[in-house]
């Protein structure tokens, strides 16, 4: 049995619901642990695990499994999911499923190998989760499976060959995912969207038209996400007369007040060129998700209109409603790159750059900028550089930036310091040792750090280290008893009374 100190709680995106777990059946318990994996309560998940611990339900097979596959759908890494599985006594095809789900292809395929030596051969489900891992560039474990599935007989399962068909259009083999289709006894609208949605990705518009055109002979209806490829491939040609026709077939369909539908429209109008129908269409949406806002400015600075590009993103930011995303910036600074404003750039505008590219991990770039500038560089926008080579572990870096610093400023102690945090974070200590001692030789010592706060119009200063303030003890005694109750909510929160 697992002990519970093996799983640490973690935080879910979503307030945990309160369990009465006590009085539950144990039937009632699979499909709780199932409800708390579909919404991400991994929380809740902790809790439930816990009172199968202590109840003895974990040596439930079904029991076990339905956990497995919360562990395996709401956890960052398989850890849990493994440990859990590794402590099973009795393992079925579902387990095993469960457990694959959570691993990366690269990762699953031994697994798998693993799972047809043990006594659980794996089912058509175990099939469609191998293949809904992959990505475009397992383009040749994709033909292992797909060997391997032909041999095991499930090319006339439905969902598998439906799944045959995505991963085929991911990787680009549009020859192999015609094959399947074509080779299909049996297909639904997945089948149909899957087929569509392949070649729209293509920009094969002319495929799309053929292949709606043989479903609606066929009896079979577009839906959502049929007239969304459709209309995406439609906007890759340019092709307005045939953009309003999908349009008109979305009014007919009834699907106008979708927004997946609508955000594609939108940017199908965009892409050909129709600001005025993709303006009206979108001031016309009752809601807007963050794709919908992204696609209009992003749309809007593709047709060279910057300035209308930037007053959507105002009206973003004012209503709240969707939070930028790095696509959204990437598409505003596009707008300003389009705008020749006959400025000419500032040492506030180059320490900008070089903190955006410090804070993504990108130093050496941000130096190359750095050496580009016009201006001599300050010891402001240095020491911002500084400080990524010390996060990112560049300390040959630092100290080329530490040498430019004392340049401009002999007696730096801070450029030394943060050269000698540098060598410790990566465990060099005879550079760390050699810097303090060259900083010490200097006759340098490093200003220590401060803050203050204004209470009752007096202002309170305190230093690092130093315990000359009048009130020092009445302020540890309320630092101690704050941090004697945060851990105490933290361990009310781990550990909830069940």
């Amino acid at each position: 049995m697992p002990h519970l100190r093996c799983i640490k709680p973690s935080i879910s995106s979503s307030p945990p619901p309160q369990l009465n777990l006590l009085l539950s059946p144990p039937s009632f318990l699979p499909s709780l642990l199932k409800s708390c994996a579909t919404h991400g309560f991994l929380l809740s998940g902790h809790i439930v695990h816990t009172h199968l611990v202590k109840t003895n339900l974990l040596s439930r097979p079904h029991i076990a499994t339905a956990l497995l596959s919360l562990y395996a759908k709401c956890s960052s890494t398989p850890c849990k999911a493994h440990q859990l599985f590794d402590e099973m006594r009795e393992r079925c095809v579902v387990s095993w499923t469960a457990l694959l789900s959570a691993h990366k292809p690269s990762e699953s395929l031994p697994l798998f190998k693993q799972m047809c030596l043990s006594d659980s051969s794996p089912n058509a489900i175990t099939m469609v989760t191998l293949l809904s891992s992959l990505a475009h560039h397992h383009f040749t474990l994709l033909e292992c499976i797909h060997s391997f599935i032909i041999r095991s007989g499930f090319c006339s399962d439905l969902p598998v060959s439906n799944s045959l068909i995505n991963i085929y259009s991911r990787c680009g083999d549009f020859v192999a995912s015609r094959r399947v289709f074509d080779e299909m006894h049996e297909r639904d609208l997945v089948s149909w969207n899957s087929i569509i949605s392949g070649y729209s990705q293509n920009g094969d518009v002319v495929k799309v038209a053929e292949f709606l055109v043989s479903m609606r002979i066929r009896g079979m209806c577009p839906d959502l996400s049929t007239l969304g490829s459709l209309a995406s491939a439609i906007g890759d040609m340019g092709r307005l007369d045939w953009g309003r026709s999908v349009h008109a077939q979305v009014l007919t369909c009834g699907f106008e007040s979708d927004i997946l539908v609508e955000t594609a429209l939108m940017d199908m109008y965009l892409r050909c060129g129709a600001i005025g129908f993709a303006s009206s269409l979108f001031e016309r949406m009752t809601e807007r998700d963050l794709v919908a806002w992204n696609s209009m400015i992003s749309g809007l600075v593709h047709n060279s209109l910057p300035i209308e590009a930037l007053r959507v993103f105002y009206q973003m930011l004012k209503s709240w409603a969707s939070f930028p995303s790095s696509a959204t910036f990437a598409s505003v600074l596009a707008a300003c790159a389009q705008m020749d404003f006959g400025i000419e750039p500032e040492i506030e505008h180059y320490a900008s750059i070089i903190d955006l590219l410090s804070r993504a991990g990108r130093v050496e770039e941000a130096y190359g900028f750095l050496k580009s500038m016009k201006s001599e560089p300050t010891i402001e926008v240095l020491g911002i550089l500084l400080g990524a080579c010390r996060n990112n572990g560049r300390t040959e870096l630092a100290e080329v930036i530490t040498d430019e610093i004392l340049r401009l400023r002999p007696q730096a102690a801070e450029a030394y310091v943060q050269l000698a945090h540098g060598h410790a974070a990566l465990s060099q200590w005879d550079g760390m040792a050699e810097t303090l001692v060259k900083m010490r030789a200097m006759g340098l010592k490093k200003v220590p750090g401060w803050s203050f706060v204004q209470l009752n119009g007096t202002i309170n200063t305190f230093f690092a280290y130093h315990t000359s303030h009048p009130q020092f003890h009445e302020i540890m005694v309320a630092l101690k008893l704050l941090d004697f109750q945060m851990r105490e909510e933290i361990v009310l929160i781990s550990s909830p009374n069940l």
